[in-house]
This record gives C-alpha cells, sequence and structure tokens, in this order.
C-alpha cells in the first residue's frame, strides 16, 4: 500500500482517540486525502486500503447465499482437492500460517471466513492476536457479521486493529424476506458496532441491498467509522438491490462526515430487465414438445426386445404398479422438466465443449428407477423413466432439429444409480437390451445407495475429466432416508460444475419431520443435519427457514408448525451455502393439491437468462390437465391387463 495512506491512517487513529468529534476540519481533511490515495487504487474487489491478506482461520457458518469465499473454497478448481475445504466451509484453524512475518501496511485478517463467529474458538481468536502484537508497524484489518463479539476482546485487541462489519442494509424485513444471511440481522450489529468504543473503525456496505436513506445514513453516522466502502454485488447473485440513483444519494451524504470508497457502482440488476418467457429458447421447448410422443414408442419397442422373456416382462410389470392419477401427472410433470431441460443443457454444453470450456458432458441419475415409468391405469401406458429418456432422447431431438444436430451424440457418460436390487436388474436388463442395437460402454449403473455412491462416481469422473460439465437428477421418494445427505452433495459437487434438477416432496418430508420433533429431538436434530448440514447452527438460521428454530431449544410441540414452504425454504438455502447461483422452483399441485417442488440449479451465472426463460416457460405452458399431458406422450392402442399382454399386442400389429 502507498506509504502516505498508512501514515494518515496513524494521524486519523491519533485525532480520533484525543477528539471523539469527527465534525472538524482536520478529520475532514485527512478524509479527503485518504480517498484521493486510495480511489483510483481501485484495481480488484478486494478493499484498496488492504496490501494482502491472511488466513490464520478459514470457513464460517453464517450462510450467506451472496459469499464469495464459500463459492471459491467450495467450487473453485484450485481447492478441488484441497484438505482445508474437505468437510466444507467449516471454522477451522490454520496452524502453517502463524510462520508468517508482516512489514508496514494494512494486513486483511480472515478474508476467507469470519473470524468472530460462534463457532470460532476464542483461544484461536488470542492466538491470532498474540501473533500480530509482533508487528506493531502494521495495521490489521478484521471483518465480521457477528461485531457484538468484539466486546469479549476488547481489552486485548491490539491497538493496530482496524475493526469492521458489513451492513448491507438497515431493513432486517427484508433480509429475513429473501432469505439473506444466517448472520445475526443488520440491525443487531448496528447496535454492536455503535457500542463499541475503538479508534478505527470501518463499515462495508457491499453487497449493498435497498434501505431507508434516512435511517441508514443515521446508523452509519451513529457507528461513527473512520472508513466506509460502499458497492453492489460483484458476482451476479441477483440480490434486491437499490435503484442507481438512491445509492448516489446514500454516498452523498455519507461523504458529509466519513471517508467513502466506491466499489462497484452500476445499476440495480432489475433494472437491465430480463423479459421472462421471451427469449429465443421458448420456441425450441415447443418443437421438443412435438416428439414426446417417441418417447412411448421407444418403451414399446422395449418391449418388443423382451419378446422371449416373458419371466423379466412379469418382473417389470410388478415394479410398474397401477397408481393414482394425480401420481401419474407427478410423473409425467417430471419427466417433461427433464425432457424440455437436456437438449438446451447439452446444446449449451456442446458449445462449450467446441470452446475448450468443457471437456465432457455427464449426467447422473441418483435414484434411477426401473428405466421405465407407468404414466396411466392402463398397463400400455408406459414411457421412457429418467435414465433411459437421458440416454435417447438427444439422439432422437438431434437427428429431427437442425438446430440440435450437435447433440446427436448425447451424453459422454451417464452414470444410474440405483438402490433396491430388483429395481436394478430390471435397469441393467433394459439397458444391455438396447445396447444390442448400438455401443453403450459409455454408461455405468450402480446398485446401491446414492449417500454412498456419489463418492466412487466423482472419483471417475475427476479421474477422466479436468472439466466436466454434469447434469445431475435427483429424484428420490418422500422418506427422508432416501433423500441425498447434504454432506454428501457438498463434498460431490465441490469443485465440480453440476447442474440440478430435484424433485422434493416436501409434503411428505414435511410429514416425517414433524413425527419425530414430536417424540425425539435429538433424533430431530440429526434428521436436520442429514438434510442441509449445519445450516442451523447459524445465529439467524430461523430467516433461512423456520425448520431450523425449532432445533434452538428442546421444547415439545404438538401442532404442525412445520410447513412445506419450510422444507423448501431449507433447501434452496442449503443449496445456494454450496455455491449455486441460479436457483429457481416449479410448485408441482395437482387439483390444488401441493405434490412436490421442482427445484433447478446452476453455479454459472451465465445460466440466469436461459434457465429463468425456462422455469417461466415450465410455470406457464406446461398443460396442467392429466389428459392432455398424458395425450403428448401416448400413443392410442387398446386396453390390454398387463405388460404380456401388451406385448403380444405388438406382436399382432
Amino acid at each position: 500500500m502507498h506509504e502516505d495512506a498508512v501514515s494518515i491512517i496513524t494521524r486519523i487513529k491519533d485525532l480520533l482517540i484525543s477528539n471523539s468529534m469527527k465534525e472538524n476540519k482536520s478529520f475532514t481533511k485527512l478524509c479527503a486525502h485518504l480517498r484521493e490515495i486510495l480511489q483510483p487504487r481501485l484495481r480488484s474487489k478486494m478493499f484498496n486500503i488492504v496490501d494482502t491478506s491472511w488466513n490464520p482461520i478459514t470457513g464460517c457458518l453464517h450462510w450467506c447465499q451472496y459469499c464469495w469465499a464459500r463459492d471459491v473454497a467450495l467450487n473453485s478448481s484450485y481447492f478441488k482437492r484441497s484438505r482445508r475445504y474437505s468437510d466444507g466451509f467449516v471454522p477451522q484453524i490454520n496452524n502453517d500460517v502463524f510462520r508468517m512475518k508482516f512489514k508496514r501496511g494494512v494486513i486483511f485478517v480472515c478474508d476467507m471466513g469470519d473470524i468472530f463467529s460462534p463457532e470460532v474458538q476464542s483461544s484461536w481468536i488470542q492466538r491470532v492476536f498474540n501473533h500480530i502484537s509482533n508487528f506493531p508497524n502494521t495495521y490489521f484489518l478484521f471483518l465480521t457479521k457477528n461485531p457484538s463479539r468484539f466486546k469479549e476482546f476488547l481489552d486485548k485487541v491490539p491497538h493496530n486493529a482496524i475493526l469492521g462489519t458489513t451492513l448491507e442494509t438497515n431493513k432486517d424485513d427484508l433480509y429475513a424476506e429473501y432469505h439473506i444471511s444466517g448472520a445475526p440481522l443488520p440491525s443487531e450489529r448496528y447496535m454492536a458496532m455503535k457500542e463499541i468504543d475503538w479508534p478505527l473503525k470501518f463499515v462495508s456496505i457491499e453487497p449493498i441491498l435497498d434501505f431507508d436513506l434516512e435511517t441508514f445514513v443515521g446508523w452509519i453516522k451513529e457507528i461513527k467509522p473512520f472508513l466506509v466502502y460502499v458497492g453492489y454485488d460483484n458476482y451476479e447473485w441477483r440480490l434486491p438491490e437499490p435503484p442507481l440513483e438512491k445509492t448516489r444519494n446514500l454516498i452523498r451524504e455519507l461523504k458529509k462526515f466519513t471517508c467513502v470508497i466506491e466499489k462497484t457502482i452500476r445499476e440495480s440488476w432489475k433494472k437491465y430487465n430480463l423479459e421472462i418467457g421471451k427469449s429465443k429458447y421458448t420456441g425450441n421447448y415447443e418443437n421438443f414438445k412435438q416428439y414426446l410422443n417417441l418417447m412411448h414408442e421407444r418403451a414399446a419397442q422395449i418391449i418388443e426386445m423382451f419378446r422371449d422373456r416373458d419371466r423379466e416382462l412379469q418382473q417389470l410389470d410388478e415394479l410398474l404398479k397401477e397408481g393414482e392419477q394425480a401420481e401419474h401427472y407427478w410423473t409425467l410433470k417430471k419427466l417433461f422438466s427433464l425432457a424440455m431441460y437436456i437438449p438446451m443443457f447439452l446444446l449449451i454444453g456442446r458449445s462449450s465443449f467446441e470452446k475448450g470450456h468443457c471437456d465432457g458432458l455427464i449426467y447422473i441419475d441418483t435414484h434411477a428407477g426401473p428405466g421405465l415409468a407407468k404414466v396411466g391405469k392402463e398397463r400400455q401406458e408406459i414411457v421412457l423413466g429418467s435414465p433411459l429418456l437421458a440416454l435417447y432422447w438427444p439422439t432422437i431431438i438431434g437427428n429431427r432439429l437442425k438446430t440440435f444436430k450437435k447433440i446427436e451424440k448425447g451424453f459422454d457418460k451417464l452414470f444410474f444409480i440405483e438402490k433396491d436390487r430388483q429395481t436394478c436388474i430390471i435397469l441393467k436388463q433394459l439397458v444391455d437390451a438396447m445396447g444390442n442395437r448400438g455401443n453403450l460402454d459409455n454408461v455405468e449403473i450402480f446398485c446401491n445407495d446414492s449417500n454412498k455412491q456419489l463418492y466412487e462416481v466423482r472419483e471417475k469422473i475427476i479421474k477422466n475429466y479436468k472439466k466436466p460439465l454434469i447434469l445431475m437428477f435427483v429424484d428420490p421418494f418422500g422418506r427422508l432416508d432416501d433423500q441425498i445427505k447434504y454432506n454428501v452433495f457438498l463434498k460431490f459437487t465441490r469443485g465440480l460444475r453440476v447442474d440440478l434438477i430435484m424433485n422434493i416432496n416436501a409434503s411428505m418430508l414435511t410429514r416425517g419431520l414433524i413425527e419425530i420433533r414430536r417424540h425425539n429431538y435429538e433424533g430431530f436434530i440429526e434428521a436436520v443435519k442429514q438434510l442441509w448440514g449445519d445450516l442451523y447452527k447459524a445465529p439467524r438460521s430461523e430467516t433461512l427457514s423456520k425448520i431450523f428454530e425449532y432445533c434452538k431449544h428442546e421444547l415439545q410441540f404438538t401442532d404442525a408448525n412445520i410447513h412445506s414452504e419450510d422444507v423448501l425454504h431449507a433447501y434452496l438455502a442449503a443449496i445456494k451455502s454450496v455455491g449455486y447461483r441460479c436457483v429457481e422452483h416449479i410448485p408441482v399441485k395437482f387439483n390444488q393439491r401441493l405434490m412436490y417442488y421442482l427445484v433447478l440449479a446452476s453455479k454459472s451465472s451465465g445460466s440466469y437468462e436461459w434457465l429463468r426463460n425456462y422455469v417461466e416457460y415450465l410455470r406457464t405452458k406446461t398443460p396442467e390437465d392429466y389428459e392432455t399431458l398424458k395425450n403428448l406422450w401416448l400413443q392410442a392402442c387398446g386396453k390390454v391387463k398387463s405388460l404380456l399382454e401388451f406385448k403380444d399386442h405388438l406382436e399382432a400389429t
């Protein structure tokens, strides 16, 4: 850092120690001088007052949805095999960095975590203070969303520390409504910083969220920071931002009493007004729809291949049990969603492949099923299930639509996982039967629980691909033990680009959680940890989902206080916590009754436009009527009682 800036900080500190009133000419003059030095140095996204960072403690459990540090730790290829984040972004002390020595300048302490988060041991913090005390001519900058903990150490903090907090807004209700973070609310941070008697305090209003101008300015003025950074989100998280002119007004007011450094100042992302539902992609979805009936024809071809295998047909017939109309609609809706998604995913992926940004397109089905799906009362009303759809749908579209010719090859690798042994055997037989018509060396089928098998699948992917692009379809039953565990999901997706389509049977999960919570508090905590990790430990985790409120204290309750929306919000927070930037959801209802949520997520900021348009298409263009949706897939072929009879029907025709 420029030598003069350090001198100015020292002079500001001396001035503030001797005179707490900042409304004087000396302070104003020094702030202006500091701003002149720092403003031209905005060459990176880090605070320009900082020379370098030092991370004696890493990790944080505030679960801020926009956290760049968590995103880097969990998704950067640099950290893909790093032990430091092998268990996620949990706080830990890094003993190897205490050998570091510092010269004159400003050091950002723990930019890859929050040193004052509740989970960090006091002894760790004291060790950091002991180390920086050895370098009295260096300033050390601390930034936290839990500034109330400053009080615990105020008599131990070295004189060369700069204490700061992040205040994105003054609106607690906005923070909760958008599930921004599980950190202490903005009002709690403001109160804590206001009460701390320390000469060098600073505030980071980044990423800025919408605010009340008069109240927010009043807060900052009461905190009395010598330095304030203001900036919009740098990483395209689509936050509830204020209009540009409102931010300009805030900056003008703050400059009247403190040094303000402007970082990324731009229009609110809403200003760009993405025209959802009007993009170039919409017409393609309509084109896909006209070929859905081929999924039924292909299913019929598979039955034909089993001409002399009555035993296997009978087993398949038993697996495809007759269900309620609601269940058939459910099946059709999620398969429709997958069929609309796959061609666009592959088209974008193939373009990325050609540019060298990707070296393999991979499909993973975590709950694959038998390969065929029952979609009506009649036994012959079957279509390809998700694994065989992923295998053959790209060829169908690639052969028929010129724009999608490049996806004809389909996925480079497909992994199908099914834990039920009999179902897995049937799936293998169906794939083998289709394999007689072509090479299927790119398909691997595992008879195992996905929570165990995904570790091996990850190692296979990392071994064979450097820059894979993955589509993972997660479609479990509604039982708690069928769900993908949070830690498995976190470790699998770490350092990998994985697009996600997940079916959340929120109603069944809600009933299961309520039942456990009524009778077994420890069991409830364990279930929450398995589904959503340690999110419940955040200081204000109830702002992420009301479910986490019931983890705070051991209270019995008998009312159904957990709702489907709470399960959804917990999943959305969990998915965002591992680095997913664009996360959308669609409620799927039948006769006005919520059946499940379909969640779609991508780690790529470039996915916003097409994914949002895709979701809007599903919401507005998917037939809501069961018969209409079913007729898109099926061709009429008289009523029969079993697949054995259906085989005879095919032979006769």
